[in-house]
């Protein structure tokens, strides 16, 4: 029972470790998705800004050709034209850049949309997860109160030296305090014992402990030999 209840321990403490790393992915996945809308946020901003600093340089080109018609001096007619030529210069490369931020806005919209849906699997699956998770725990924690019950009427017709010896060992020898003599040696501490040490745990109704770790010793009995075919057709020997 000691053994059943040591793994179904071990079996629950794993459980918050991995629900925890469900949430560990999910927050890469929303992470993933954040940066992604906030990159396709900055390149819109950009090309909406682009957009008006066209606007207005265009106004601003008009308003200059209306000059034309009112300039006196050729001098000031060059001075215009040159600045009129500017604007042009301007204008086309604010034209290249919107487009550019176009094809760049398609591109982040398109990994904004990859990224959304990545977080929407991740948060389904790890939704779906936890709750397998948490009901497995849940059936854990009902094995380990129906063992421990079982456990602690057991325990009380066990003799008191006797259980409380057990119960030191389970604490000092990482909850292993009863081990069987396999192959001669302790399988507690796997040093090889004598013969006489088998012959005891065989032949004694009387307690033998493993000398080097005192881990409590008993008879391991042989498995029973492999049926041997016989010649073709024939049944077992």
């Amino acid at each position: 029972m000691d053994q059943a209840i040591a793994r179904l321990e071990g079996e629950a403490r794993q459980i918050p470790a991995r629900i925890a790393a469900l949430g560990a992915g999910l927050a890469r996945a929303r992470g993933a998705r954040d940066e992604a809308k906030a990159a396709a946020t900055a390149v819109a901003k950009a090309r909406r800004d682009r957009e008006k600093d066209l606007e207005e340089e265009t106004a601003n080109q008009r308003r200059k050709q209306g000059r034309l018609f009112e300039i006196k001096t050729n001098q000031e007619y060059s001075a215009v034209l040159k600045e009129i030529e500017q604007l042009k210069e301007k204008i086309s490369g604010l034209e290249t850049s919107i487009l550019e931020l176009m094809d760049e806005q398609e591109a982040a919209g398109k990994r904004l949309a990859a990224a959304e849906a990545a977080c929407r699997a991740a948060e389904a699956a790890a939704r779906e997860e936890t709750q397998a998770h948490e009901k497995t725990l849940a059936d854990l924690q009902a094995q380990l109160a129906g063992l421990q019950k079982v456990r602690k009427q057991a325990a009380v017709r066990v003799d008191r030296e006797l259980y409380q010896n057990y119960a030191r060992l389970m604490k000092i020898r990482d909850g292993t305090a009863l081990v069987p003599l396999r192959d001669g040696s302790c399988a507690g501490c796997f040093v090889a014992l004598p013969p006489q040490v088998g012959n005891e745990i065989r032949t004694t109704q009387r307690r033998v402990t493993c000398p080097h770790c005192e881990r409590m010793l008993y008879h391991l009995p042989a498995e029973a030999p492999a049926e041997t075919a016989g010649p073709a057709g024939a049944g077992p020997a």
